[in-house]
């Protein structure tokens, strides 16, 4: 994908998802189009999600992203829906947090017997401290061991199933997906109306009923580290006694270093009413909250909520609280699939719920916020002094209730026109707070908060002071630009970026960070230049060809020694001159009949149907070639001229496509094959070979396809046409190369079948590294 202004084209939108990114103090928004079966992600250039600007994204899936799900993680933005089997992707975290192009990775996992709705739920982290290094993201679901395992079902227990994704963007064979690890969790009952119907849960005044949702572990899947264990935090609806009466059953799993378990699990149902469409989430003092929805006969459609204190025995939950009651029912089925709870980053302890409730016959969103802990009196705010050069000094006085600590925060501005505030110092015994990160000739406003038995209380009123000394500003900076690739027969790269200014006296020089790995902490050990004053750097290394590289640049003030502290990373991979050994854009430059170039064949290799030279869809200018679905036993190639293969030959072309089946049911398909001896023997093209736009199913092999048990290209939709990459590095040296399109179709249904666009074979010969100069002594 790319970051771009291409929202206007996509058409209607649908079910945005906003999220923090928490790691990275940046906003994240979501929704999918109707057109193209496009997933759309934003990220917020800066923490100002309002006049910060935005990165947008789009991703192609390969059939309809039904009900999206996002998860934040270190290593990437993960997210799950619902394409008749569950999918799971990852998406290039930290080239989208640098707004440069991105990929994303796709698995999934297999259907469970009787639920029609099928979907995952990834993990979304909370608090300051991220994951461990290296941790897969744990993506979930619940099983029914009755309903999804008939007959050989465990009948004293149920399951939670977690799904660990763990991907490489830099090597993405080494991406894997594995899965279930099976947590047993007291039993529980997933059939309400049936495990199919939409239709369940009464209203008041109403013959409509809702729609239950009960094939879901419900949003969000709240993971948290708190450094002794981490924590997982979720709900799904049960039937709590066989009357299709719905209960939260709500869960916290943990992970001490050994792997996940049950920590403590409940069910709320006090009453006859019917609570399910649940969103969970645990504060950073350990405190779980749960909101929902509640209806029966004799309610409309409301909003309410419970929590567990950390200090509760486990397993157990607070009475209820409304946050509105509802005053009419629903007009419809449909019913609170927006629902989320989440935990304000600036404090950590303030719930904000939204969901849907019922003024009218049609629903309306509701937005609350409480918390579950009793938090101490309000500090009383003393003085801001500036007490000596880059100190100011700020003192308060505790509060009634007493806190037992305390935090400060601070925004650069006055207390009439504040910045926003950040927190400085955390935990203090008691006033005062000596704040040294101040710089001379600035203003500054200080607000204390008092904490007690977790809890954070309401900040104080304001107090400012104007710091003395020296100005001891970072400059302002926006990062690396870019890196590219100069296809030089010595390794090099080239990076550029735009001038930042100075906060202080300047001038402003420039540091370089190099790694090759993605995401790396820029330091000491990895600065390969400083004192740069231009704006731009040829690294010559020494570098070794194919190998990608990723920077680092930050600017610092050369008055102060000040450096700012950007993250966005940019990469590049050095290579040799670069070479064009076919560029096949199906225009019939050659003779008229579709092709460019000589040696390209089509034929029907099972059955009468061939290949056709077609207008109705193309990547560029207008015509493409097309393979037709059918209902019989067949199937046809197009193949290229041979060709010679060397190390880094990149196979590329565009295509778009839409077969009978599913992924999980791949009936009809497309496959890539090759053969290195002129077309006499053929083979699928290994996974691993692609990097990007892969295979995305196996071939039924029940209904006589004649491609039956090959991987291939599998269900999807016609859309925009989308790039796949090969590397055929591995069939350097081979003389007579040949690739073929590959289509085939079993002896039933059809759908509308495959075109193929803008084929290309580039080769990049290897550069030479530049040694090292000699030292001098």
């Amino acid at each position: 994908s790319k970051p771009a202004n291409y929202v206007s084209s996509l058409g209607q939108k649908y079910w945005t998802d906003a999220d923090v990114d928490q790691l990275a103090d940046r906003w994240f928004l979501s929704e999918f189009s109707n057109s193209g079966n496009r997933m759309c992600v934003y990220i917020s250039q800066t923490s100002d999600p309002i006049s910060g600007g935005w990165f947008a994204y789009q991703f192609t899936a390969p059939s309809f992203p039904d009900y999206p799900k996002f998860g934040v993680w270190p290593d990437a933005y993960y997210a799950s829906s619902n394409e008749s089997s569950p999918a799971a992707y990852a998406f290039d975290r930290i080239q989208m947090l640098a707004g440069s192009p991105a990929t994303a990775q796709r698995f999934s996992a297999p259907d469970l017997a009787a639920f029609g709705f099928q979907a995952l739920i990834p993990a979304d982290a909370d608090g300051a401290t991220p994951p461990p290094g290296g941790a897969p993201n744990p993506f979930m679901r619940h099983r029914d061991d009755e309903a999804h395992n008939a007959g050989s079902n465990d009948t004293t227990r149920d399951f939670l199933e977690i799904w660990n994704y763990h991907v490489d963007f830099a090597t993405p064979a080494n991406s894997t997906f594995t899965g279930p690890v099976n947590i047993p969790v007291t039993s529980f009952d997933s059939e309400l109306c049936g495990f199919t119907s939409f239709n369940c849960f009464p209203q008041q005044g109403s013959g409509t009923t809702l729609d239950p949702l009960r094939e879901v572990v419900m949003n969000r899947l709240q993971y948290r580290n708190f450094g002794t264990h981490q924590t997982l935090v979720g709900n799904f609806v049960t039937d709590v006694d066989g009357t299709n009466h719905g209960g939260i059953r709500w869960f916290e799993l943990r992970n001490t270093g050994s792997g996940w378990s049950v920590h403590q699990e409940g069910t709320y149902a006090p009453d006859v009413h019917s609570r399910w469409m649940g969103s969970a989430a645990m504060d950073g003092g350990g405190n779980i909250a749960v909101g929902y929805s509640v209806s029966s006969t004799t309610m409309f459609p409301s909003i309410r909520y419970t929590g567990r204190r950390a200090s509760q025995p486990l397993g157990t939950v607070e009475p209820e609280i409304s946050i509105i009651a509802g005053t009419a029912a629903n007009g419809s089925n449909r019913w609170g699939d927006y629902a989320a709870l989440a935990v304000d980053p600036v404090d950590d302890s303030t719930f904000w719920m939204t969901t849907q409730y019922s003024p009218a016959s049609s629903w309306a969103t509701r937005i609350a916020t409480f918390k579950l802990c009793t938090p101490p009196g309000t500090p009383t705010i003393g003085t801001a002094t500036a007490a000596a050069p880059n100190r100011i000094d700020v003192t308060w006085t505790n509060g009634t209730p007493p806190s037992t600590s305390f935090n400060v925060y601070r925004a650069t501005g006055t207390c009439a026109a504040p910045g926003p505030f950040t927190q400085i110092a955390t935990g203090l015994a008691g006033s005062p707070h000596q704040d040294t990160t101040v710089s001379g000739g600035l203003t500054y406003a200080y607000r204390v908060t008092g904490i007690a038995d977790a809890c954070e209380g309401d900040p104080t009123g304001c107090v400012e002071a104007t710091a003395t000394g020296a100005c001891l500003l970072a400059p302002t900076f926006a990062g690396l630009t870019s890196v590219t690739n100069p296809a030089s027969t010595t390794c090099g790269l080239n990076l550029a970026w735009s001038a930042a200014t100075a906060s202080c006296a300047g001038p402003v020089t420039y540091n370089v960070y190099r790694s090759t790995t993605s995401g790396f902490v820029p330091g000491a050990g990895n600065q390969i230049a400083s004192g740069i004053s231009g704006t731009g750097y040829t690294d010559i290394g020494p570098l070794t060809s194919g190998t990608t590289y990723y920077y680092v640049v930050r600017a610092v003030d050369s008055s102060n020694g000040v450096a700012e502290t950007n993250t966005v990373q940019r990469s590049a991979t050095p290579t040799g001159p670069i070479s064009t050994a076919l560029a096949e854009t199906f225009e019939g430059a050659l003779s008229g009949g579709g092709f460019d170039n000589a040696g390209w064949t089509h034929s029907a290799v099972a059955g009468a149907v061939d290949w056709v030279w077609s207008t109705a869809q193309s990547q560029t200018p207008t015509h493409s070639w097309f393979s037709a679905s059918q209902t019989s036993v067949s199937s046809r190639a197009l193949v290229t001229p041979s060709f010679a293969p060397t190390a880094g030959s990149t196979l590329s072309f565009w295509h778009t496509y839409a077969f009978e089946g599913t992924l999980a049911q791949c009936y009809d398909a497309g496959t890539l094959e090759i053969s290195t001896n002129g077309g006499s023997t053929w083979s699928v093209v290994p996974d691993a070979a692609f990097t990007s736009g892969g295979f995305t199913g196996t071939i039924n092999s029940g209904f006589s396809n004649p491609l039956a048990g090959k991987r291939a290209w599998c269900s999807g939709s016609i859309g925009a046409m989308t790039q796949v990459n090969v590397n055929l590095s591995a069939y350097a040296g081979s003389p007579n190369v040949k690739v073929r399109w590959h289509e085939g179709d079993d002896s039933s249904a059809l759908a509308t079948g495959w075109f193929v666009d803008s084929v290309s074979l580039s080769s990049a010969a290897a550069c030479s590294s530049t040694p090292p100069a000699p030292l001098d002594y």
